[in-house]
């Protein structure tokens, strides 16, 4: 049932013609959370699909193939170091741009996201919807042609130089 329900997702949300959109894929536990995000990458023009927990997400980024993922860190089954520790060391999904989107900044957190290739840590407390659209379009990958109006020409290979992650007080 579960491989039927990804691959009614799959059908569903990415493989029809979307022109302009940006297929993101929102990896988060807290449902009024993941539905404002949503709601407001939706409105930026953006395709979302919600995964509540690390497992699922890692399926779905694999299955799916998004132009950019948005990843929580404290979930149930995977935390999100652990999603983005799976996700580089699979060939499939190494080069999705990530970004970790939480509340917890806790040095550590913060510094082995940056290690295991994160692009941005933005705080959820700190970071409007805005500033998260204006992320989704800086980092989102150009590669599929017909998802380009949000995304830029830019290629990200690995994670920023220190001093760029939102969120990241000193």
């Amino acid at each position: 049932m579960r491989r039927f329900l990804l691959t009614f997702l799959r059908l569903l949300a990415y493989d029809q013609p979307v022109d302009g959109c940006v297929r993101v894929l929102l990896v988060e536990d807290e449902p009024d959370i993941a539905e404002l995000y949503r709601v407001e990458l939706q409105r930026a023009g953006c395709v979302v699909t919600v995964a509540q927990d690390g497992e699922t997400g890692c399926e779905l980024a694999a299955g799916l193939q998004p132009d950019i993922i948005l990843l929580d860190f404290r979930m149930p089954k995977l935390n999100g170091l652990e999603v983005l520790a799976k996700l580089r060391a699979d060939e499939g999904t190494r080069d999705i741009p990530v970004l970790m989107l939480s509340n917890d900044r806790s040095p550590i957190v913060i510094e082995k996201s940056r290690e295991l290739g994160a692009l941005e840590f933005l705080s959820k407390a700190d970071t409007t919807r805005a500033q998260l659209s204006e992320s989704v379009r800086t980092h989102a990958r150009p590669g599929n042609t017909r998802h380009t109006s949000l995304a830029t020409p830019q290629s990200h290979n690995g994670p920023l130089p220190s001093g760029t992650l939102r969120g990241a007080s000193s």
